[in-house]
C-alpha cells in the first residue's frame, strides 16, 4: 500500500476575519418603562403555568378506578399528560413505592371525599364543603380565602401514620389575579392534607404533625410543637393592673375636679350692708377659664369679676353687691348664680339672698 500526501496547491491561506474591523449593526428598541413590569409579569405567569404542567403524571401511571367518576376538569382521554418531576410532595411528584400500598378501598374512599369536596368549589357550593373539613379545623376554615375553581385533578396520594394521614397532590384550575395582566386563568399545583377520624376522611388545615418534616420550595423544617412554644412574658398581674387603673381615676378625679366654694350663700342684707364675697378654690393643676350665669337675676346686682381666668391650685373671690335703694324695691329674693368653668362639664352653683331693709313699724 502506498500512501500519497496530498499537498495544498492553493500557496494563500485562508484569511481570517480581522474582529476590530468588523463593525456589527444592531437595532436597540428601548422598552417603555409602562411595558416593563407587564413584560416581567407575563413571564412569571407563563413560567408558573409551566411549573404546573410539569407536576402532571403520565396518564398510564395513574389509572382511574374501576366505575369511579371522572373528577371535574381533569384531561379526556388521549390527550399527552406531562411527566412528574424529581422533589418531593406538595411541588412535584417523587415515584411511588411499589412495597407501599394503602389496603383494599383506602385510597378509593379518600379519593371520593376530596373529589366531593373540591367539586363544591367548581359548582360555587363552599358553604357545603363544611361537611368535609375536620370539626376542630372549621373555625380556621372559615377565616382562610375560598377563591372560585374551574376544575380539579388529583395528581397523587401520599399516606403515612398507618393510612390515617395522607397528602394528596392537587393540580387546580383557577384564576389568578396578575398587574399588569390583569386576570389570568392556569393549573396551580397546590397541597392538600387529610385525616381519617371515626372512619371517615376529613380535610384539615394542620400541615403536619409534631416533629414531622415539612417539605417547602426553601428547604425542610420540621413542624413546631405548640407545647414548646414559650410564652408572652408578663408585663403586668392583674392586681397591678387595678391598682393602675385606681392611680389613673384618681389622677383623672384630680385633675378635672370641680372648685369649691368656702361657702354656698352669699347673704346681701342689712346686717352686711348689701354686700358680701365667696371664695372659689381650685385645687386642681389645671387653671379654668369661667363666666357667670344666672336666671332672672336683678339688674342691680353686681357680680365681680364676671368672668376670667381660674389659677390653678389657687383661689377665685367673687364679689357680690347691691345698692340699698334696689334692695328696698327687691324686698327678699335669693336667685341661683353658676360659675362655669368653659371648656368643661364642670360648675359651681351658689345663691344669693338678697333681703331688704325693713319697713318702718316692723
Amino acid at each position: 500500500m502506498f500512501l500519497t500526501r496530498v499537498r495544498n496547491t492553493n500557496p494563500c491561506p485562508p484569511a481570517k476575519p480581522i474582529l476590530s474591523s468588523v463593525r456589527l449593526k444592531l437595532k436597540m428598541t428601548l422598552v417603555p418603562k409602562t411595558h416593563s413590569g407587564f413584560v416581567f409579569w407575563f413571564g412569571l405567569a407563563l413560567a408558573a403555568a409551566a411549573w404546573g404542567q410539569t407536576a402532571q403524571p403520565p396518564a398510564a401511571n395513574t389509572p382511574q378506578a374501576a366505575g369511579a367518576p371522572q373528577a371535574a376538569g381533569a384531561p379526556q382521554a388521549g390527550q399527552p399528560s406531562p411527566q412528574p418531576g424529581t422533589q418531593q410532595l406538595p411541588f412535584q411528584i417523587v415515584p411511588p413505592d411499589p412495597f407501599q400500598k394503602a389496603p383494599p378501598g383506602v385510597e378509593e374512599a379518600l379519593r371520593e371525599r376530596v373529589a366531593k369536596f373540591y367539586e363544591c368549589y367548581v359548582d360555587g357550593k363552599v358553604r357545603q364543603s363544611e361537611e368535609y373539613v375536620l370539626p376542630d379545623d372549621r373555625d380556621a376554615y372559615y377565616a382562610v380565602m375560598k377563591p372560585h375553581f374551574f376544575g380539579f385533578k388529583i395528581l397523587d396520594i401520599r399516606f403515612k401514620d398507618n393510612y390515617t394521614r395522607a397528602n394528596v397532590a392537587m393540580l387546580i384550575n383557577q384564576e389568578i389575579a396578575i398587574p399588569g395582566v390583569q386576570v389570568l386563568r392556569t393549573d396551580v399545583p397546590r397541597p392538600s392534607n387529610w385525616v381519617l377520624q371515626d372512619g371517615t376522611w376529613y380535610y384539615t388545615m394542620a400541615l403536619a404533625k409534631p416533629g414531622e418534616i415539612i417539605h417547602t420550595p426553601f428547604g425542610d423544617k420540621v413542624a413546631p410543637d405548640p407545647k414548646d412554644a414559650q410564652r408572652p412574658q408578663v408585663l403586668f398581674t392583674r392586681e397591678d393592673l387595678e391598682k393602675r387603673v385606681q392611680e389613673a381615676q384618681v389622677s383623672i378625679a384630680a385633675r378635672y375636679k370641680a372648685p369649691q366654694p368656702s361657702k354656698q350663700v352669699a347673704e346681701l342684707t342689712p346686717a352686711t350692708n348689701y354686700r358680701d364675697e365667696i371664695m372659689i378654690m381650685n385645687h386642681s393643676p389645671t387653671p379654668y377659664h369661667f363666666h357667670v350665669e344666672g336666671v332672672s337675676l336683678p339688674p342691680a346686682l353686681v357680680i365681680e369679676p364676671s368672668q376670667g381666668e381660674m389659677q390653678a391650685n389657687g383661689p377665685l373671690t367673687i364679689k357680690f353687691s347691691l345698692p340699698a335703694g334696689a334692695a328696698a324695691k327687691i324686698g327678699k329674693d335669693e336667685p341661683t348664680v353658676v360659675v362655669v368653668m368653659d371648656g368643661t362639664a364642670l360648675s359651681v352653683p351658689l345663691r344669693v339672698r338678697i333681703l331688704g331693709p325693713a319697713a318702718p313699724g316692723n
